[in-house]
C-alpha cells in the first residue's frame, strides 16, 4: 500500500479531517448546517439513554453496510476481495469506496414488502440486509 493511503486510512488523518470541518461549522461555514455546541449534552445524554435501553449490557452488535453485504452467512466480502486480487491497492480502495456508497445511496428503505431473491445463495432478503445484497450483485453484474 502507498504511503499516501496508509496515510489517509490512520486515526491522525481522520482526526485531522475531522478538525477541519468542526472548525468550519464552528464558524459557521457550512452550508445548511449550523452547529449548537450548547445542545451537544443533551444529545449526548440522549444517545446513551437509547443505547442503555437497548443493550443494557452495553454489548452493542457490530452494524454497517459492509455487515449487510454479509446477509445470510455468506462472505460476499471475501469474494469481492478475491475479485480484486492483483489490482493496486488504490483501484481496490476506489472500487470498495464505489461499492459502499452506491449501496447506501440506493438503501432508501424500500419497505417491508420488498423482498430480493439472490440467485448466488438462494436466499431471499428484506430491508437493508435485501437492499445490501441486491446493490452488491448489481454492482458485480457492472
Amino acid at each position: 500500500m502507498n504511503e499516501a493511503v496508509t496515510y489517509l486510512r490512520s486515526p491522525a488523518a481522520i482526526r485531522a479531517q475531522c478538525q477541519k470541518i468542526y472548525d468550519l461549522a464552528r464558524a459557521d461555514r457550512l452550508a445548511g448546517f449550523r452547529l449548537h455546541e450548547d445542545k451537544l449534552p443533551a444529545v449526548a445524554q440522549f444517545v446513551t439513554d437509547v443505547t442503555k435501553e437497548a443493550y443494557p449490557d452495553l454489548k452493542v452488535p457490530y452494524h454497517s453496510r459492509w455487515r449487510h453485504f454479509d446477509t445470510g452467512g455468506l462472505d460476499r466480502n471475501a469474494l469481492l476481495d478475491g475479485l480484486l486480487a492483483g489490482k493496486s491497492p488504490e483501484d481496490v480502495a476506489r472500487a470498495k469506496v464505489e461499492l459502499a456508497i452506491v449501496s447506501v445511496l440506493l438503501d432508501a428503505g424500500a419497505g417491508p414488502e420488498w423482498k430480493y431473491q439472490d440467485a448466488r445463495s438462494g436466499q431471499q432478503s428484506a430491508r437493508s440486509e435485501g437492499l445490501a445484497v441486491a446493490s452488491f450483485e448489481m454492482f458485480l453484474a457492472g
